[in-house]
């Protein structure tokens, strides 16, 4: 790809379909004192299939980032995970891999952490939703909305594609929740 040529964070978005099978996601947000909080969505994945040499999970956290301020803050809290943090408060963690920042410009940060799975730990709901997030939550020190779960026998056969151009292009983050709402409830598109 060319120096110079734009990325389009949505569709880079969405070819992780292709790499990965999506656990689910969950709304955050990222309180700052005496300051609106900042809402986000988080993705979840795990290796298609389950058969990758070390299992792991995905979290791609998508932020609207109105100011620079407020880019500043989501970047310095998701920032410090690592992986000696967050081992001691959740086992099963071998590894934590920070993939260098996706977009921090404009009016929305994307980052994502990859966390490696110790042998014996699936990437299970349980194991995620119980002991992961909790971690990451104390660690992160960011409010998790409801997860919503991903199950493959509710998304209908559409291509991602042509979903994600009728959707509305309103901030990053609230396109990002339609395209998942419309997924897991195709009745309401």
């Amino acid at each position: 790809m060319a120096e110079n040529e734009a990325i389009d964070i949505f569709q880079e978005f969405v070819d992780l379909y292709e790499r990965e099978d999506m656990l689910g996601f969950f709304g955050f947000t990222v309180n700052r004192p005496g300051m609106a909080p900042i809402p986000g969505l988080c993705r979840m994945s795990k290796p298609k299939g389950g058969d990758a040499n070390m299992p792991y999970v995905s979290l791609t956290f998508v932020v609207d980032t109105p100011s620079d301020e407020a880019r500043s803050v989501v970047q310095e809290l998701l920032g410090t995970i690592d992986g000696d943090q967050l081992r001691k408060t959740a086992p099963g963690v071998a590894d934590v891999v920070a993939v260098p920042v996706m977009s921090s410009g404009g009016d929305n940060y994307i980052s994502q952490i990859d966390v490696l799975l110790a042998t014996g730990t699936e990437p299970s709901r349980i194991f995620v939703g119980g002991t992961l997030l909790p971690a990451f939550r104390d660690r992160a020190g960011i409010t998790l909305g409801e997860i919503v779960w991903w199950d493959d026998s509710t998304r209908p056969g559409q291509d991602l594609q042509a979903s994600a151009a009728a959707l509305s292009k309103e901030s990053l983050l609230n396109t990002l929740k339609g395209y998942l709402s419309g997924y897991l409830n195709p009745d309401k598109k």
